[in-house]
């Protein structure tokens, strides 16, 4: 909250896992990696060489601190942590810059209400997300973003927009977000006060505001800071000043701007697809499905680690990918290779149990594996929303492990199963109509609760790997009765 306006210094934490499916870097990317080694060696030399005394080392950098400071101001994030870790006198200097360049991004728009506005931003479970954590990560402190957004969990939208409207003084101007982001946004304002902008948006009730960020037009865009740290996706083109479009950023008009798709001058090089790898996208394919927890795709530095912007992640289950479609000549997913899956065959399925809203009698299905998976299917590798609805075909953000229950053995019954089960359901929706075949299934134990949607069943072996097996008529009599006993814990 107020980490920001304490002369005290202290050492940033830094979490990052360097990812083993990353492209490889282009010739510009060597060329800055090389300047930052000499950069850190200068650093190293001039400050913190082990050849001279402790009070030695503090009289070069009392004598040279402007200097010290104007190197490290031009380092990115990452930079600066790695070289404020060197020693105590690299650390007080990183942290000096780290203050100077949070009030340089953020005293444009908060002025002097810095410590109101951050100390309610933390109380709401709030993100700063756009230009000014670019700027951030990216920039030294001589960059000033003319916007500064704000996101903020269903709840959390009113205290904000009061700081903001009474604290600040800025003054509503539009409710209105741009078409493109606006399914993943339940709340919008956008304010103005000499010639600053501030725009405010809450995510839908019992949704993460990681779906806002996941939405955004461009990988680069794909960034949030709390009052404890910041983190930003796809790390490997946001060193390289690359910012490649998202299914948001294919939405985005020619003559419209939307983070960096649009920008008259950007700091990143936009670019459409990812045919600038020139090979195939590998695990990057903008089709393939992440999962938040995956940490070689983020980089996450804290400031304050009571306050980590990790927490966000914890117990978030939410997924995202990129595109719904690949246009990579040299990708083998490419939409000219997978727009037949629509309709099938599909390069691989396994066999579960339908129990369809509109049938009479529980089926026998393939289950489609999603592309890309060329080993054996695990529960989040099979593509269960061409049976039962989890969410919209071209939804590019998901929250589905709620929509399943795994089972190891049967409720109240002292009986041995063999492998486990596992039930997806529906998303709940007022439409959904009254399941007869379970209805039935129920009915013949005395049971009389409903159940609305169809429902999709598969079995997995007891074994580490947890790959999924295809199922048969015996296991079809299994799930019935495993449906019977455990209703009331499935809903």
């Amino acid at each position: 909250m107020g980490a920001f306006e304490t002369d005290q210094p202290r050492a940033l934490s830094y979490e990052a896992k360097a990812s083993t499916v990353m492209c490889q870097p282009k010739a510009s990317t060597a060329g800055i990696l090389k300047l930052r080694f000499k950069i850190f060696s200068i650093v190293s030399r001039v400050f913190c060489n082990e050849d001279f005394p402790t009070f030695r080392n503090k009289m070069r950098i009392t004598e040279n601190r402007k200097v010290a400071v104007m190197i490290l101001d031009e380092m990115t994030i990452t930079d600066l942590h790695s070289t404020s870790r060197t020693c105590l006198l690299m650390a007080e200097l990183g942290w000096e810059v780290l203050c100077q360049r949070l009030r340089c991004v953020m005293n444009p728009f908060l002025d002097h209400h810095m410590s109101t506005f951050l100390s309610t931003l933390h109380d709401a479970n709030g993100f700063i997300t756009g230009s000014v954590v670019q700027t951030m990560v990216k920039t030294s402190s001589s960059q000033i973003p003319r916007d500064l957004n704000v996101l903020v969990p269903y709840e959390g939208f009113d205290s904000l927009d009061s700081v903001i409207r009474r604290t600040l003084g800025f003054l509503p101007i539009s409710n209105v977000t741009h078409l493109a982001i606006a399914p993943c946004i339940n709340q919008f304002h956008k304010y103005t006060l000499n010639n600053k902008i501030i725009t405010l948006s809450s995510s839908h009730q019992g949704q993460s505001i990681l779906h806002i960020v996941l939405n955004a037009p461009t990988t680069a865009d794909m960034v949030f800071m709390s009052t404890g740290g910041l983190c930003y996706f796809y790390p490997m083109w946001m060193d390289a000043s690359t910012a490649v479009e998202s299914h948001c950023g294919d939405l985005v008009l020619l003559d419209n701007q939307l983070g960096c798709v649009g920008a008259l001058t950007s700091n990143f090089e936009v670019k459409d697809g990812m045919g600038f790898l020139g090979e195939s996208c590998g695990t990057l394919c903008p089709t393939f499905w992440h999962h938040v927890e995956e940490s070689n795709l983020h980089v996450c530095i804290d400031w304050n680690v009571d306050d980590s912007v990790t927490n966000v992640f914890h117990n978030a289950d939410v997924e995202w990918r990129l595109n719904t479609e690949c246009i990579n000549d040299k990708c083998p997913y490419r939409v000219t290779v997978t727009y037949p899956n629509f309709e099938g065959p599909f390069l691989q399925v396994i066999k579960g149990i339908f129990y369809g809203v509109g049938c009479y009698r529980p089926f026998l299905v393939p289950v489609p594996v999603q592309d890309g998976v060329d080993r054996p299917a695990t529960l989040d590798d099979i593509d269960v929303n061409f049976w039962v609805k989890q969410r919209e075909l071209y939804d590019c953000s998901s929250t589905r492990c709620n929509l399943r229950r795994t089972f190891t053995r049967v409720p109240g019954f002292n009986i041995t199963i063999e492998g486990k089960y596992t039930l997806y359901f529906e998303k709940p929706d007022p439409s959904l109509h009254q399941n007869k075949v379970l209805s039935r299934i129920l009915s013949m134990t005395g049971n009389k609760e409903a159940i609305h949607g169809s429902v999709l069943v598969v079995k997995q072996m007891f074994d580490d790997q947890s790959y999924i097996v295809n199922m048969t008529k015996r296991d079809q009599l299994v799930a019935n009765f495993l449906i019977s006993t455990s209703v009331i814990l499935i809903y």
